[in-house]
């Protein structure tokens, strides 16, 4: 076999060869550096983006505790001994509210491995494991909640000028049992306590300036307590969002800062100025709103028909307000906020401005939104999740101040109690604590006959209290036909057949007081009263008033009460007596008051809260017309009552064909009568930037 050799020849192209091998190598593998420095940059990334959202999925559920926890910690404001230091820490101040958000929020603690099973089968999970290694550590509420030098909110009520575009600050004001002893000077103790305290109280009040803030829409230095404000721009509607409403803006700005205390760890960064990280902001209002819808209810109720027969001439101009709403026949509103739901007939129309919601129709909230400038006119207090809406219903004991003790007497500041609030809560939440003047039955002839023989007479004489008793017995209580008689405004009478009844004259009672030894205060201090039996003391026969009443139970009959001009900026009449109206009410015109930039037909307000009230006293069915608002509160459980079922003297109810009523909205505070019932809104919304949000 032969084999043939070639030579072997060193060419230089074979190390060019070796040389682009070489670069191309290292080009590869610099793009797998950066790609994997790109993947890790991005896993770091999604890391911090993760753990953020995490801080705020965190930071919201605080904010709905907040929220939720904020209408107990006002409240207890007005509790007797929250002025107590360690009463207030634990109960009343920021620290607790915030310190109690978080246990309630959970939040700094990581998931439970004992919900991991539930977790799985929700997300449809054969395996999961949590990458969380441990509990947040936070050693105080402030590594988490701050303000200004540390402290945990900056209330808008100890602000001595408006703030940017900030809601209207309140002004603390020194308070006594007759009112603000002074408009002009800061009050230390209240502003001290409102610095300090989630703080509700009649000390803080709107400024004296006479020119309102803007905010204010309203004269501020008539109309402090309550003004004209803008409604929040949220889906619950209780009132138009960002549209005028009547009530009082109380208001905190909070700060949070949650992921500050974790930075080293985490990587996370936050905006720094002026050396100082930058906190997100957010307001937690508590609007408090007096009742002034054209129907407004603590229960549910049912709207369009009386008895069987529909509504025949209802006018509603406005929005309402209940727990739950049921409407059948034909229905027209602006609005429904409702808190467990509604029921809607195919009759039933609601919105504004031609932009509006028929009942059957199936036009979702979404829907409506999509093709509206409005919100959707039905609306849920849940609707809004950082919100809550909460109808004070102190139930039956707003009729009789001697089920509950009230302790408003009590000096706010160095009096037995001593509360931070200038109110007790009864006071507060109860009209019959609210009254300035008193008419008690304090005897009756026995047991068995609950006819009043003496009677207590309360009202207001330079700020303190002066009582003159009348007497069957002593003699010196005036009888029917006489002059005096003639001339005094309680009188007994046995028209009501099986009721004893005591007659309140309203024709009578401001001249009749005008004659009194001591000289009464005004009317816009004497405006209100409350009848009730004094049931407390032992020896005098007066029995506990039955709700709903039972024959032998005392009546209260409302006599010539055509004309409350006497009382020009209003009056409340609150009993826990069934009420008889002996005559037409409150329908002679005034001129509106000064400074109020009414203008048109005015009359002066009235309210009227009883268990039950009849027109009349025989079966006479004329005509009942009513202007105003409606409302009824009782037991939460309540279904379906009707707001203008009203009934006659006998149990024979007025019928839908003679009812004429003109339901309206009250736009102003010299609208509002003297004893309302009260609703809370708590809101908590983001300030974006220096221009803030409509709040």
């Amino acid at each position: 076999m032969k084999i043939t050799t070639y030579p072997f020849k060193t060419q230089r192209k074979g190390f060019v060869n070796i040389t682009v091998v070489v670069v191309v190598g290292i080009f590869c593998l610099g793009l797998m550096a950066a790609t994997f420095q790109s993947t890790v940059r991005s896993l770091d990334t999604q890391r911090k983006v993760q753990l953020q959202l995490d801080y705020e999925a965190r930071e919201q559920a605080f904010l709905r505790a907040v929220v939720s926890l904020a209408p107990v910690v006002a409240a207890n404001s007005m509790v007797d001994g929250s002025q107590d230091s360690t009463f207030s820490k634990n109960a009343t101040s920021f620290e607790a509210l915030y310190t109690e958000a978080g246990k309630l929020s959970s939040f700094a603690k990581t998931i439970d491995t004992d919900s991991y099973p539930a977790i799985k089968t929700k997300l449809n999970l054969t395996e999961a494991r949590s990458l969380n290694v441990a509990d947040a550590t936070y050693t105080s509420v402030l590594d988490y909640v701050g303000a200004a030098a540390d402290s945990y909110s900056t209330p808008g009520a100890v602000e001595s000028t408006a703030q940017g575009n900030y809601p209207p600050p309140l002004y603390a004001r020194g308070q006594g049992s007759s009112g603000l002893t002074s408009r002009t000077t800061v009050d230390t103790s209240s502003k001290t306590y409102a610095s300090n305290n989630l703080l509700l109280s009649s000390a803080l009040a709107y400024s004296t300036t006479g020119t309102p803030h803007e905010g204010l829409f309203a004269n501020d230095d008539v109309y402090n307590q309550y003004n004209v404000i803008n409604y929040p721009n949220i889906h619950f509607g209780y009132g138009e969002a960002g549209k005028p409403i009547v009530g009082k803006h109380n208001w905190w700005r909070l700060f949070l800062h949650p992921e500050i205390k974790h930075m080293n760890a985490t990587g996370l960064t936050r905006e720094v100025n002026n050396g100082y990280y930058l906190d997100r902001e957010y307001v937690l209002s508590i609007y408090e709103l007096p009742a002034q819808l054209p129907i407004n209810a603590a229960t549910a109720i049912t709207l369009g028909q009386i008895g069987a027969e529909a509504w025949a001439d209802v006018t509603i101009s406005g929005g309402i307000s209940a727990n739950k709403v049921t409407t059948v026949n034909t229905v027209t509103a602006d609005r429904l906020a409702v808190r467990k739901g509604a029921t809607i007939s195919g009759g039933t129309t609601l919105g504004t401005n031609g932009e509006t919601y028929t009942g059957g129709s199936g036009v979702d909230r979404e829907t409506f939104e999509a093709t509206s400038k409005g919100f959707y006119p039905i609306s849920k207090s849940s609707d809004t999740a950082r919100a809550m809406f909460i109808a004070i219903n102190p139930g039956n004991e707003f009729f009789d101040r001697y089920a509950t003790v009230n302790d408003f007497e009590e000096s706010p500041v160095s009096g037995k109690g001593s509360r931070l609030s200038a109110e007790s809560w009864y006071q507060y939440s109860m009209g019959c604590h609210r009254c300035a003047m008193k008419l008690d039955v304090i005897t009756v002839r026995d047991s068995t006959d609950q006819t009043p023989t003496e009677i207590l007479f309360t009202y207001k004489s330079g700020g303190s209290d002066v009582s003159y008793k009348f007497s069957k017995t002593d003699g010196n209580w005036p009888e029917p036909g006489t002059d005096e008689g003639d001339a005094f405004p309680f009188h007994v009478l046995s028209t009501v057949p099986g009721r004893p009844s005591l007659e309140l004259n309203m024709a009578r009672l401001w001249p009749w007081m005008q004659t009194l030894a001591s000289a009464p205060d005004a009317t816009s201090v004497n405006n209100s009263i409350v009848i009730n039996a004094d049931y407390t003391q032992s020896g005098n026969n007066v029995a506990v008033p039955n709700i709903p009443t039972q024959s032998g139970d005392i009546s209260l009959l409302l006599a010539e009460a055509d004309d409350f001009t006497d009382f020009a900026t209003g009056l409340s009449i609150v009993t826990n007596f069934r009420t008889y109206l002996m005559s037409d009410v409150n329908t002679v015109t005034t001129t509106p008051p000064l400074n109020s930039g009414l203008t048109g037909e005015f009359r002066p307000p009235f309210s009227l809260f009883c268990p039950e009230m009849r027109v009349g006293l025989d079966a006479s069915n004329t005509r009942f017309t009513l202007t105003g608002q409606v409302g009824s509160f009782g037991d939460e459980t309540t279904a379906g009552i009707n707001v203008l079922d009203f009934k006659l003297g006998t149990t024979e109810q007025v019928k839908a064909s003679k009812i004429k009523a003109n339901l309206t909205q009250i736009t102003h505070p010299a609208e509002l009568p003297p004893i309302n019932l009260m609703n809370w809104l708590v809101v908590v919304q983001r300030v974006m930037d220096s221009e803030h949000a409509d709040y």
